[in-house]
C-alpha cells in the first residue's frame, strides 16, 4: 500500500525505469538502500547510515526542514539514484477496517471516504487515504484504510524539493517491513515487533496486509540509558555491555537483564495486550480474526542477545528474529554484503527498495 501512488497523488509514469532507493527517515538517522537484478536473483546494489542531529526529527515528525534538506541533498552527491520510495512512522499514520456494501470498483473510494472522520482525527477534506481489499463475500467488501494528513505529505515534498531526489511513494513503514520479512506467498497472520533505538513498533500483517499498528517509547536507546545508570557505566561501555553480554547470564558477567528488566517487562506486556486483543474481537464484519501463526521479531535493538528467549518464554508463544532476506533472495544463491545484524536493523528500507520489483 502506498500512500502516494495508490492513492493518485503523484503516481509514477508508466515509463518510468529507473530504479529506485529505500529511504527510511527516523529521529536519529537516515538509512537508504538499492537493489539491482543479478544472474542470481536481487542483490544489494548500494546501501548506507547518515546520522542526524538531534531535533531534525521528532517522534517521526519533521522539526527542521531546512536543515534535514541540505543533509539529503548532500546524500545525492553519492547516491547515483534519483527516485526514492520513503516510509512514513505509524506515529503519522491512522489504519482502520472498514465494512461496506459491494459495488463496483470505481464507487469504493468515495464510499470509503464517507466514512473517513468516523475512524480517524483528520478532516476529509484535509485526508489521504489508501485502501486495500481483504475480506469480500457476496454482500459486503471489508478493506483496510490507511490514512494520512496532507499536511504530514506536503512537508515530505517540501523536504525533497531541490535536492536531486523525486519521491515515487510514501508508504506505511509497517508495511514497508511485512514486505521484506513476511513470507511473499504465506497469508497466514503474523505479529511483528519492530524494535529500534528509540520506539518499537508493534503490527499484525494478514495476507500480506498490515491491519494494526501500535508504537510504545521503548527502544535501545532506553535499555542503554537503564544500564548506564544501573551498573555506573559510561555511554559507550554501556553500548559495549548490552552488545557483548545482552540478557544472558555468563561465567564473567551478569548480563544486563536486571538492569532493563522494567523496561522489557512493558514491551511484553503491550505484546501481550496486542495479541489478546487481535484474538478476542472480530474484524468490523463479525468475521473472527485468525489465529496469529507467528511473532518475528525485527528492527537494529533485535539483535539484542537473548530478547528472542525471554520474550518466548514470558509470553509463553514462539518469537523468532525475521529473516530480513527471505523475499529478496535465497541465501544459498547469494550472500549479501550486508551482515544479518546489519540486515535486521535496515528490514524498512530493504521493504522499500523491493517496491521496484513487485506489484503491490
Amino acid at each position: 500500500m502506498s500512500l502516494l501512488r495508490k492513492a493518485h497523488i503523484f503516481p509514477p509514469p508508466s515509463f518510468i525505469t529507473m530504479p529506485s532507493i529505500g529511504f527510511d527517515i527516523s529521529d536519529r538517522s537516515i538509512k537508504y538502500i538499492g537493489l539491482k537484478e543479478g544472474k542470481n536473483g536481487l542483490m544489494l546494489d548500494t546501501y548506507g547510515k547518515i546520522a542526524l542531529p538531534k531535533g531534525l526529527v521528532v517522534s517521526g515528525k519533521i522539526a527542521d526542514i531546512e536543515g534535514l534538506r541540505a543533509i539529503v541533498k548532500e546524500m545525492h552527491k553519492t547516491i547515483k539514484r534519483s527516485f526514492v520510495r520513503v516510509s512514513l512512522p505509524e506515529e503519522q499514520v491512522y489504519i482502520f477496517n472498514v465494512t461496506i456494501p459491494s459495488m463496483k470498483s470505481g464507487d469504493v473510494r468515495n464510499a470509503i471516504m464517507l466514512q473517513l472522520e468516523d475512524h480517524v482525527p483528520v478532516a476529509t477534506i484535509d485526508a489521504v487515504f489508501d485502501y486495500d481489499l481483504f475480506i469480500q463475500t457476496d454482500t459486503e467488501m471489508t478493506f483496510q484504510v490507511a490514512v494520512i494528513s496532507q499536511a504530514v505529505i506536503d512537508s515530505y515534498f517540501t523536504l525533497f524539493e531541490d535536492t536531486g531526489f523525486t519521491p515515487l511513494s510514501f508508504e506505511l513503514e509497517a508495511q514497508s517491513i511485512a514486505r521484506a520479512i513476511v513470507p511473499e506467498e504465506d497469508k497466514r497472520a503474523f505479529m511483528v515487533i519492530d524494535f529500534g533505538e528509540t520506539r518499537t513498533g508493534i503490527s499484525v500483517v494478514y495476507k500480506g496486509l498490515v491491519l494494526f499498528t501500535s508504537t510504545i517509547d521503548v527502544g535501545g536507546h532506553n535499555l542503554t540509558e537503564a544500564i548506564m545508570k544501573y551498573f555506573s557505566l559510561s555511554e559507550r561501555e554501556a553500548l559495549i555491555k548490552k552488545e557483548k553480554f545482552g540478557l544472558h547470564s555468563g561465567a564473567i558477567d551478569t548480563g544486563v537483564f536486571p538492569a532493563v528488566l522494567n523496561l522489557l517487562s512493558t514491551l511484553k506486556d503491550e505484546v501481550n495486550k496486542h495479541y489478546v486483543y487481535w484474538h478476542k474481537y472480530p474484524f468490523e464484519d463479525g468475521t473472527p480474526r485468525p489465529k496469529i501463526e507467528s511473532i518475528l521479531l525485527c528492527g537494529g535493538e533485535a539483535n539484542l542477545i537473548g530478547l528472542d528467549d525471554y520474550l518466548s518464554a514470558s509470553l509463553s508463544l514462539k518469537v523468532e528474529r525475521a529473516n530480513p532476506w527471505i523475499n529478496t533472495n535465497s541465501l544459498e544463491r547469494y550472500i549479501p554484503e550486508m551482515s544479518y545484524k546489519e540486515s535486521l536493523a535496515n528490514v524498512t528500507t530493504l521493504g522499500l527498495a523491493l517496491g521496484d520489483f513487485t506489484n503491490d
